[in-house]
């Protein structure tokens, strides 16, 4: 009890007993004065008037006096209990006395307790004042090596403050937090200390209140790696951390700002990311599987492969429209509001039946030989978007893929079988089994597009011709070669075929998709083995290729795919026609056409046209088929008629010595990855192509907002009104459509606008659902 309250009770206490003997008094003169009155009255009623006769007759008259004066005291029951109070009441006043004395006593004791109490109470508070000083200046001193320029001592101070997150500090929790969360605004360049500040922090991060934690702001933190598990980040600021790698599993982070943070491989698995904002934050190859990010800002969000499985996205926020999420993984398998995901899935199509696909490919980067490369590279991007269960087996070895390991993003799986080109092998070219020089884009990387073409090149030429009455006979394998070229080529695709035939005989697959004619014997001994359906892809034929003299080995084993495959596809009606006639010219097997995708991507902006350069391109192999000679001769057309424009030819192969009387400028093969530089200021492309099965350089040039002059003829006409699609036998035709384009800016800017407004829709096409529904048909017909 306090003293005050203390001396109140003791006031109360005299009181009650000045009252009481106040009382008391009041009724001993109270019952005094009654019984005077009873005796006054008793006297009254014996009649003392009356004659007194004798002694004995005073005696009688006394005695009945006294007995009515007794008799009147015993019926005065008031009067006696008076008495009885009055008697209780000294008792307890007497009681109270005793105990008004036993208080004042022990209040004097506990006065003097309390001064005890009071000197060890101020002396105990210099003693902390004085420890908090030596703290405080413990804790600078700290803070002053962790800012220090020597290395070492920065380590020191990081690890110095971590005493100070001691539960007996918490005065000092907001300072060292601080201190630290400043420190790790500087990406310093010493790993040692970048560790010993990261390491600090984690700690810290468990030892602090919540509400420290938000009162700092983190912007601007380099803590790569941090991790930072189940801790109570609600409402933290984090713009513009950098946080990759970082690990948030689990943690509560509701309200979070995360906008514009730098959180590339980050782990928020089962993370609590509700109404956390981040926009413009960088979440490439992360994970969120199972966070719930209801009312999360996603606007501008970067999701390059970020994991959303089972990721509870119902009452998402903001900006959930400007999110790719076909470049995400798993998002199919998220929680969304029923709407969005009918939103969803009416733009990027319902989710697949199950269908585990084993894709075969001859060419992936930089092992690029031929256009069909890019129509895969489209056309599995497309797939992965569509959530296909597809993987992708190539022929070589891992360490050959290292320049782009995973092409179509971490969703599609390739597997290599590890077949190891010789250094010579590697270097050669001239080795295409898709005609002579095999690459617009060759030069470093191989591609369809540059130089001689590599033996493992399906546009490899089969060499000098006649020995053995054939293009390959020799000693390799079991087709033969006169060649080297045509030997290796062969011996590379028997060892494909024996190693794909292994790796898939107990893998789970269900169905395997060939693309041309170098993996279709892998493919059919494959799915003989599996015991599953196979689907041939038919880019383009060998009479295609190689007009001229078609290699009879390779249309026997293209006979062989349209014979046994369990579907055959061709890219274009055009394509289809070519099949039926040299293959299938009674109509027993069904052909299904689908046209070549489109992934939706966009050009770099410096590698788009340019109408007042002048510059006319040709780019594809420097071959009979792909009409480079017919270039030239636009060129020489338009020199003749003194039109200014310059003519370029990006590319290699077999007809570049026939180039040289044009007017034309060669400016030599281009990688796969570099393709967009001869779009770069070009002002119009041409494909003068003999024979066009698809032609994806069409769709490149209209990407790169350039108008294109392509065939009439071509598969890509099939789907295409943008363009000047003509004959492109006739030399004057392309002359007078190149004379309009660069004679007229408003021609110019309609025939640009058209192209980029067809080729912005193409995506969206959905192409790649027509496949999906012939591998579903192959599927329910091997049932």
């Amino acid at each position: 009890m306090k003293p005050a309250a203390r001396s109140d009770t003791s006031l109360r206490w005299v009181i009650v007993f000045l009252a009481l003997a106040v009382l008391l008094a009041g009724l001993q003169v109270w019952n005094a004065l009654s019984i005077k009155g009873l005796v006054e009255t008793a006297i009254t009623a014996t009649d003392p008037s009356a004659p007194v006769a004798d002694l004995e007759r005073e005696k009688t008259r006394q005695e009945l006096i006294g007995q009515q004066i007794d008799n009147d005291s015993r019926g005065a029951l008031s009067i006696g209990l008076t008495a009885g109070l009055s008697a209780a009441i000294a008792a307890l006043a007497a009681i109270l006395g005793a105990v008004l004395s036993l208080r004042g006593y022990l209040d004097a004791r506990e006065k003097e307790r309390r001064d005890r109490q009071d000197a060890l109470e101020k002396e105990l508070a210099i003693r902390e004042k004085d420890r908090l000083a030596r703290l405080g200046t413990d804790l600078n001193e700290t803070v002053a090596r962790l800012v220090s320029t020597e290395w070492r001592q920065r380590v020191v101070g990081s690890a110095g403050l971590l005493p100070f997150f001691a539960q007996d500090r918490a005065d000092f929790h907001l300072q060292a937090f601080s201190s630290l969360i400043a420190a790790s605004r500087i990406d310093d360049d010493n790993p040692a200390v970048r560790q010993g500040v990261r390491l600090a922090i984690e700690r810290a991060v468990r030892s602090v209140s919540s509400e420290v934690l938000r009162d700092v702001s983190w912007q601007g933190v380099f803590l790569r790696g941090v991790d930072l598990d189940r801790a109570d980040l609600s409402g933290v600021d984090l713009r513009d951390a950098v946080l990759e790698n970082a690990s948030f599993a689990g943690a509560e982070m509701a309200g979070a700002d995360l906008t514009n943070a730098k959180l590339q491989g980050a782990r928020f698995d089962g993370a609590a990311l509700e109404r956390a904002t981040l926009t413009y934050a960088d979440l490439a190859g992360a994970s969120m599987a199972g966070a719930r990010l209801g009312g999360a800002d996603l606007t501008n969000v970067k999701v390059l492969n970020l994991d959303l499985d089972k990721a509870v996205l119902r009452d998402i926020g903001p900006g959930w429209r400007s999110v790719p999420w076909d470049a995400t993984r798993n998002w199919r398998n998220a929680e969304f509001d029923p709407e969005v995901a009918r939103e969803l899935d009416g733009k990027y199509g319902s989710s697949l039946p199950r269908m585990r696909v084993a894709m075969l490919m001859w060419e992936i980067p930089p092992l690029v030989a031929g256009g069909t490369w890019t129509a895969c590279y489209h056309l599995v991007r497309n797939l992965r978007q569509r959530g296909a269960d597809v993987t992708v087996i190539v022929p070589w070895t891992r360490a050959a893929l290292a320049d782009d390991p995973l092409p179509f993003g971490v969703d599609v799986p390739i597997v290599p079988m590890e077949i190891a080109l010789a250094p010579e092998d590697a270097d050669r070219r001239g080795w295409s089994a898709y005609g002579g020089g095999w690459s617009p884009y060759g030069g470093g990387g191989w591609s369809p597009y540059g130089g001689g073409a590599p033996f493992w090149s399906p546009y490899a030429q089969a060499g000098p011709r006649g020995l053995g009455g054939g293009p390959y006979g020799g000693s390799y394998g079991p087709y033969g070669a006169a060649s080297l070229s045509g030997s290796m080529l062969f011996r590379l695709m028997g060892a494909f075929a024996e190693r794909v035939r292994d790796h898939l005989a107990d893998a789970p697959i269900d169905l395997i998709h060939a693309h041309d004619w170098v993996t279709f014997d892998a493919a059919r001994a494959a799915a003989a083995r599996a015991g599953v359906p196979w689907v041939a892809h038919f880019h383009s034929t060998e009479t295609d290729r190689q007009p001229d003299m078609p290699d009879p080995l390779t249309r026997r084993i293209e006979q062989g795919a349209v014979d046994s495959a369990t579907r055959v596809v061709a890219v274009s009606d055009h394509g289809k026609a070519r099949i039926a006639a040299q293959y299938d010219p009674v109509g027993q097997r069904r052909i299904d056409v689908i046209p070549n995708c489109l992934s939706e991507t966009t050009a770099a902006p410096a590698d788009m046209g340019r109408f007042e350069s002048r510059r006319v391109v040709f780019l594809g192999r420097l071959s009979a088929q792909k009409g480079v000679d017919r270039f030239g001769a636009v060129a020489k057309h338009l020199r003749d008629a003194d039109l200014p424009a310059e003519f370029v030819v990006h590319g290699d192969g077999p007809e570049r010595a026939a180039l040289r009387p044009y007017p034309v400028r060669l400016a030599g093969p281009l990688s796969w990855k570099e393709r967009g530089r001869a779009f770069r200021g070009a002002s119009a492309v041409i494909v003068p192509s003999r024979e066009e099965p698809f032609g994806m350089v069409i769709l490149e040039a209209m990407l790169h907002r350039v108008p294109v002059i392509y065939p009439e003829t071509s598969g890509a006409a099939e789907v295409l009104k943008a363009g000047v699609a003509l004959d492109t036998a006739d030399i004057a035709a392309m002359a007078a459509a190149v004379t309009d384009l660069l004679g007229d800016l408003g021609r110019w800017e309609r025939s640009v606008t058209e192209a980029a407004t067809e080729i912005e829709s193409y995506a969206r096409r959905r192409y790649e659902d027509w496949l999906i529904a012939v591998w579903s048909d192959a599927l329910a017909g091997a049932a």
